[in-house]
């Protein structure tokens, strides 16, 4: 073979090579972003798979905590609706709420449950997340994009549960408070909202 065709056959040799590594690099690219997605996920906003699907648990945060003190009358809510009415708990504690955000940016703040009937108003002594200042049901944080609907898992206290379970059916008053947007508005964007809604639901037993 002369010296010209050995450097030929050496090239040729060379660019198979290069455009293997090239294919084998695009392939990994591609794969990449399914693998960095999963490790990026948030765990909070996951969906139960006990639940309806894409039902949110997103726990109880610092101003879930503390939420309470709310007083009666005011004006229509105009930022968040409870559209739940009658729903059956999952044998886990959970009742799902579904809240949708009428407002133009997103709904954020908690999901309270308490009892709706004098009967049971005073029975359970302790609230649903330890370290609570109200004795609720039941607590969660809201977090919904705007003009948006979302079901949110909220678990019931162990007692509100083994009362549930006893009389198979009770009346549960659901508060869906979105004062945490409230708070980034100006005081002039704040006129004439009102960012608690809710309203009173049938839980009945798995």
């Amino acid at each position: 073979m002369t010296p010209r065709r050995r450097a030929s056959c050496a090239l040729l040799i060379v660019l198979v090579i290069a455009v293997a590594m090239t294919t084998g690099c695009n392939a990994s690219t591609a794969r990449s972003p399914g693998r960095q997605s999963g490790r990026n996920s948030n765990p909070s906003n996951s969906a139960s798979s006990s639940g309806p699907a894409g039902m949110a648990q997103l726990g109880c945060g610092e101003y879930c905590m503390q939420a309470g003190g709310y007083g009666g009358g005011g004006d229509p809510p105009n930022m968040t609706r409870v559209l739940t009415t009658t729903v059956t708990a999952l044998p886990d504690r959970t009742v799902p709420i579904t809240v949708k955000c009428l407002f133009q940016q997103p709904c954020l703040g908690a999901i309270l449950l308490s009892p709706a009937d004098s009967s049971t108003e005073f029975v359970c002594k302790k609230p649903a997340i330890a370290g609570s200042k109200v004795i609720w049901w039941g607590q969660s944080d809201l977090d919904i994009q705007a003009k948006m609907t979302r079901t949110f898992g909220v678990s019931l206290s162990p007692c509100a549960f083994g009362l549930l379970s006893q009389r198979r059916r009770l009346r549960v008053s659901v508060i869906a408070d979105s004062s945490q947007t409230l708070a980034f508005l100006s005081p002039a964007d704040r006129k004439g909202l009102s960012p608690v809604g809710g309203g009173i639901i049938t839980v009945s037993a798995p």
